[in-house]
């Protein structure tokens, strides 16, 4: 099968995006009674898949009002937004070991901020700022002791990674860098006097049909746990 060129499809894509919010909370609301009544899933993983629910209103909002106004910078971070967190929705989708090693990296993301602010501290003051030491040696010690993560010092997985093990690395990697060529203030960004024509539209139809690959991968999280899951 050969990619053919199409214009972009902006009234599709808004179709797509306007309802996703309330079917979000609508599947949220449901999902939260459901696991609470019946507690087939663990807290952590009910919490993660509240999460994505929320966080994918939040970028649908972002993405609408970012096209409405036309920020290509804007509709790029959203649409970036949703390529990332279509990859680790699906990542967490594949096994519980999964979901389990994203979850625990929030452990290592906080570890990596606090020994990023400390080096920072210490290149100043040639010495370490001693609160902060204590915490992320509490931090070490906490996920060790009471959330059982042995190997909290690793590096935390990358969501490129992440997209290797779905085996969607390329795609991912080039839709990722093109939003990124706009997202960031980059010197094709300030070069333009304006955006390639369909370029907006591009990148708004793209993030909304992320947005509508988050949605069926959560769906069938719950569904492969709750068959008789409703939330509509």
């Amino acid at each position: 099968m050969q990619l053919q060129p199409r214009p972009p499809d902006p009234v599709n894509a808004s179709n797509i995006l306007r309802p996703l919010p309330a079917r979000a909370k609508a599947m949220s609301r449901a999902f939260e009674k459901l696991n609470q009544e019946r507690q087939q899933l663990p807290f952590w993983r009910e919490h993660q898949t509240l999460k994505f629910l929320k966080y994918m209103s939040f970028y649908a909002n972002d993405l609408m009002s970012a096209y409405d106004a036309g920020r290509i910078d804007s509709v790029a971070q959203a649409t970036r937004n949703f390529l990332e967190l279509s990859i680790w929705i699906e990542f967490c989708e594949k096994s519980e070991a999964n979901a389990r090693r994203f979850w625990d990296d929030a452990a290592r993301d906080m570890r990596d901020f606090m020994e990023a602010v400390q080096s920072v501290y210490v290149s100043v003051n040639k010495q370490p700022e001693v609160r902060l030491a204590g915490m992320i040696d509490a931090l070490k010690a906490d996920a060790a002791n009471k959330f059982n993560i042995q190997d909290v010092e690793a590096e935390f997985m990358l969501v490129n990674n992440a997209a290797g093990v779905l085996g969607k690395q390329l795609p991912h990697a080039k839709f990722y860098k093109s939003a990124s060529k706009f997202a960031h203030p980059t010197a094709l960004l300030f070069c333009m006097k304006e955006p390639v024509a369909g370029l907006v539209d591009s990148l708004y139809e793209i993030g909304a049909k992320s947005s509508r690959v988050c949605l069926g991968n959560i769906e069938r999280t719950i569904r492969a746990v709750y068959s008789d899951f409703q939330y509509e």
